[in-house]
């Protein structure tokens, strides 16, 4: 199998590597242990006063990219390599099939590589109640709501012949969208267990403050940590300066510990007892930062939501229901156990999938 990797270079490399630059490289690392060969075609959101006014409005659907302006370069190189597999990073990219289907039908097969259903991501931000939007942005928002279910079904059934999803939960979306066939790629945990030297009732967080999810997220554990007399400490990583004086102001046990390279989180993790995964909600994608912590062997308290993407071969993280109350039980459950955690003793192949059992699958799909 001779293959071709689109992607925004943004989005496979960075100088602080996120998210989807973590889950881009995971897709490419097991695409390559699949195909005989793997070539990348790089493409730049589209800046021309077109594509940059119809973005402003919030009227874009999908339209992030020009694909026209890279038409006769894709289909020649297609051509000159002998592709006959394109994988798509991200749905931003989907345009793209439409073209490559055009000029060469059934014989170029098509996968999209999803990082997370937009759509439903953008529903939530519509209607959550701690969100206010004005109301003829609120207006303008639910049109481009309906476009985008329009064009994700509308690639989906026409163009796109396999779909990687990132959660078993979002693979059923894909089937609702019209996908053909879906495939679950679970998260890859490597193995870089840190030396731990917990701190008596020290607990923590990471993530982005001033993203609104998160930010309900912890004033609700807080709350609830407030009522309950937390005499531990709460220690928050991760950018959103403000929100964390706030949140540091408001609550006696919270110190917020800004932004941290590697070598900083590293040493900061391996001081708390646990590590706290509290997403209440179905966002898009996974949580990419619950693979670094499990690989860096910390006990991990997670919601049910929060543990999307993620697949085990027996029973592993500490999981609640997806509310505060339920987690900070957890929480207080397990607030003093400051041994090495059971995790940081088993053996990753015995609990976590490996990319190339993942890739194994992967084939069976492709081959039928």
């Amino acid at each position: 199998m001779k293959a071709l990797f689109i992607t925004n270079k943004n989005d496979l490399n960075a100088d602080i590597l996120g998210g989807v630059q973590l889950c881009s490289q995971e897709f490419l690392e097991v695409i390559r242990l699949v195909c005989d060969s793997v070539q990348i075609f790089d493409v730049d959101v589209a800046k021309n006063l077109k594509y940059r006014f119809i973005r402003k409005i919030g009227l874009d659907y999908y339209h992030l990219y020009n694909v026209k302006q890279y038409k006769i370069n894709l289909i020649e190189f297609i051509q000159n390599n002998e592709i006959n597999t394109v994988f798509l990073n991200k749905a931003e990219l989907m345009r793209f099939s439409k073209i490559i289907k055009d000029a060469f039908g059934n014989k170029v097969k098509i996968v999209l590589m999803s990082h997370g259903n937009e759509s439903g991501d953008f529903l939530h931000q519509l209607s959550h109640p701690n969100i206010t939007i004005a109301p003829f942005k609120l207006l303008i928002n639910k049109f481009r709501l309906g476009l985008n279910l329009y064009i994700e079904s509308y690639f989906r059934h026409r163009f796109i012949d396999l779909v990687f999803a990132m959660s078993v939960e979002e693979e059923a979306i894909e089937k609702w969208l019209g996908s053909k066939n879906t495939f679950f790629f679970p998260r890859l945990i490597h193995d870089n267990k840190i030396i731990r030297n917990p701190t008596y009732g020290r607990i923590g967080f990471v993530g982005t403050l001033n993203h609104n999810p998160n930010n309900v997220a912890l004033k609700q554990i807080c709350d609830i940590l407030v009522q309950n007399s937390f005499s531990g400490e709460f220690r928050i990583v991760g950018s959103g300066e403000i929100e964390g004086k706030l949140l540091v102001d408001k609550y006696k046990f919270v110190t917020y510990c800004g932004r941290l390279n590697d070598n900083e989180l590293k040493h900061e993790l391996s001081t708390w007892v646990c590590f706290l995964n509290p997403i209440f909600w179905y966002s898009r994608g996974a949580s990419m930062k619950l693979a670094q912590a499990l690989g860096w062997g910390l006990p991990v308290i997670s919601t049910i939501a929060g543990a999307r993407g993620y697949k085990f071969k027996k029973d592993f993280l500490i999981l609640t229901s997806n509310n505060a109350q339920s987690f900070v039980t957890k929480i207080l459950e397990y607030e003093f156990i400051k041994t090495t955690p059971q995790n940081a003793s088993l053996h990753f192949s015995s609990i976590f999938y490996t990319a190339d059992e993942i890739a194994k699958d992967f084939k069976n799909i492709i081959e039928q």
